[in-house]
């Protein structure tokens, strides 16, 4: 009996071992690890989930695309690591003007996607704090900088698709860079 029970002790030890390791090859799978930020894989899975509910349920849903202006000749001047630093410390600061129910992607490179959750297109505050966040001086590696970005929210509509509502986000975006 006590050989059985050890046995079943060390296949429910075994068992349980495999799924914290299926749930943490998962959290790798759908998390930027620079940023910690969820990746595209995430972002693509949790906007098709949240679409459908917005739909659903008719509420509404807004979709930003971010990008951090003249990233690229300060990575050039400064160097990789001090790119990756800054990257890091943007998005603590956006992250901190969301609120949980809000998801902040990193899509790749300095091109980020925010999902704003339950937010009509008239009230803007959640992108208006992200908006604020962007103009606010970083501190990155104990120096404080001053670095723009670029962000265009759009509102979900009857006929949004997630390709249609990042193409609209990404336009509305590049409208606000040229600007």
């Amino acid at each position: 009996r006590l050989l059985v029970v050890e046995l079943l002790a060390a296949e429910l030890g075994a068992a349980l071992e495999r799924r914290r390791l299926l749930e943490r090859l998962r959290d790798l799978a759908r998390t930027d690890p620079l940023t910690g930020l969820a990746n595209r894989r995430h972002w693509d899975e949790r906007l098709a989930l949240e679409l459908a509910r917005a739909e659903r349920y008719e509420r509404p849903l807004c979709v930003a695309a971010i990008d951090l202006d003249r990233f690229k000749p300060y990575n050039d001047t400064y160097g990789h690591q001090a790119g990756d630093a800054l990257l890091c410390a943007a998005t603590s600061a956006w992250s901190g003007a969301l609120r949980g129910a809000d998801l902040l992607s990193r899509l790749g490179g300095d091109e980020f996607a925010l999902l704003l959750r339950a937010t009509p297109a008239q009230v803007g505050d959640r992108a208006d704090r992200v908006v604020e966040a962007l103009a606010q001086p970083l501190l990155v590696e104990g120096h404080e900088l001053h670095v723009a970005g670029s962000l265009g929210v759009v509102p979900r509509s009857d006929t949004s698709s997630m390709g249609d509502l990042l193409r609209r986000a990404d336009l509305a975006m590049y409208a606000a860079k040229a600007e």
